[in-house]
């Protein structure tokens, strides 16, 4: 099926782009040698029409003075291919050449004669005599001929040698796009998708096409992986609500008696696992949405964000000491409030789950090197260093966090709502404390 279906796609030959360059290639040699071939052919006619014109004119000036003395000097013209001369007077002829007719074919004017041979004719008077004097054109029509042999052979050599040049070049030329061509084709068969070797030791066009569709190709794979990775993780975190309800259910169900209390918490249980699902859902399609489409950036300021989620932190968190620590001087940025709320929310949420009670949650706003930062500080137990590379991964949650109740999205979250804003997040577990930082361009 897959042969079949890879075949389908590639062009017949005679559509192919190596046979359309091969034909054009023969046409536009075989036109440019066609076209030199007839100017050649016309320059040359041209020209041999001048001359003899120019060549009857000088033998019509030698024979009438050599005709003075020597009238007989006519008769020696005899061959085909010598000029035919006729002498009239008083419209009768006086003498004529023996390669002529009787009388000359056509008008007695100076002009191309076509019958019954090509030749050029002068009409002169001169002493009282009209001179007629036809000036074959044959041997010229022969030179032509042999020109235009000449010019047909080199045309279909041309041709020939066209077709080799062009079939060669071609192939040179498209064999980069053949390579890359296969190089896909055996990644359809095999489902390993991996970038593009380089199909050209130079670095061209060819290069580049294999670069960008290297990237895209990392890109699809990269996403492909993610979107596999996402079902498997959210199918693995849907299994354990859904084999409660699946539970409770049963337990609704196989009962022929129930009592009241036993159903009130059957119900209860399947409204935990309901509002579970439900909540891990919303949080996967806005993971998603963040990393695929980006929000629209206007004008806020952070201080009012910190001092409003510091209140709500309060109100919540009657554990815990909230401390907001602001810069005199307004703090805007380029951003999404929806996005930096919810962001700055899941590290103050985090900080409330696992900092001790009785201790201090730090939310400081500053600038530090052309960036405006939110950090969110609290004491507790430091976070392994093996740990810190995967906290913002989706559904990762470190060893000591474990037995507290979360779905360890909330961090991979933030991450994508901070990069969707063109900024972005850090953590620092040293000195005894857990820092999370926001951070916005200035």
């Amino acid at each position: 099926m897959k042969d079949r279906a890879a075949s389908s796609t590639r062009p017949r030959r005679w559509q192919s782009l190596r046979t359309k360059f091969t034909i054009q290639t023969v046409i536009s040699i075989s036109g440019l040698v066609v076209m030199v071939a007839l100017i050649t052919v016309t320059l040359v006619a041209l020209h041999l029409y001048d001359t003899a014109r120019s060549q009857t004119t000088a033998f019509y000036s030698n024979l009438v003075s050599v005709y003075k003395t020597s009238p007989r000097v006519v008769l020696q013209y005899t061959r085909a291919a010598d000029p035919h001369i006729w002498v009239f007077r008083h419209g009768r002829v006086l003498i004529r050449s023996p390669n002529t007719l009787p009388e000359p074919p056509g008008p007695l004017k100076t002009r191309l004669i076509t019958r019954p041979y090509l030749t050029w004719r002068l009409s002169k008077y001169a002493d009282g005599r009209h001179w007629v004097i036809d000036w074959p054109l044959g041997p010229d029509l022969d030179v032509i001929g042999d020109l235009m042999v000449v010019s047909a052979t080199v045309t279909l050599g041309a041709s020939v040698a066209g077709a080799l040049l062009g079939r060669r070049t071609t192939h040179r030329v498209l064999e980069p796009v053949a390579a890359m061509s296969r190089t896909v084709e055996a990644m359809l068969d095999r489902q390993q998708y991996r970038p593009i070797p380089p199909p050209s030791p130079r670095h061209d066009e060819f290069t580049e096409l294999a670069s960008v569709l290297s990237h895209l190709i990392t890109t699809l794979e990269d996403r492909r992986q993610r979107e596999r990775l996402l079902l498997a993780e959210a199918a693995h975190q849907l299994r354990t609500p859904l084999e409660v309800i699946r539970g409770n259910v049963d337990i609704l169900t196989d009962w022929e008696h129930v009592d009241p209390d036993t159903e009130r918490d059957t119900l209860l249980a399947i409204k935990r696992a309901t509002e579970e699902m439900t909540t891990l859902v919303q949080n996967l399609l806005t993971l998603e949405h963040a990393r695929n489409y980006p929000n629209q950036l206007v004008r806020l300021d952070l201080r009012e964000l910190v001092e409003e989620v510091a209140e709500d932190a309060k109100a919540i968190g009657s554990e815990h000491e909230i401390m907001a620590r602001l810069p005199n001087s307004p703090a805007v940025v380029d951003g999404d409030l929806a996005a930096a709320r919810r962001a700055l929310w899941a590290l103050v949420e985090n900080a409330l789950k696992y900092a001790p009670p009785r201790t201090e949650i730090a939310i400081r706003l500053e600038a530090q090197n052309k960036r405006w930062m939110i950090a969110v500080a609290n004491a507790g137990s430091p976070i392994p260093d093996d740990e810190l590379p995967r906290l913002f991964d989706r559904f990762y949650r470190g060893r000591q966090t474990r037995t507290t109740t979360g779905s360890g999205l909330g961090l991979a979250i933030a991450k994508a709502l901070m990069e969707n804003q063109k900024g972005g997040i850090f953590v620092d577990a040293s000195d005894g404390s857990t820092t999370f930082t926001l951070w916005w361009p200035a």
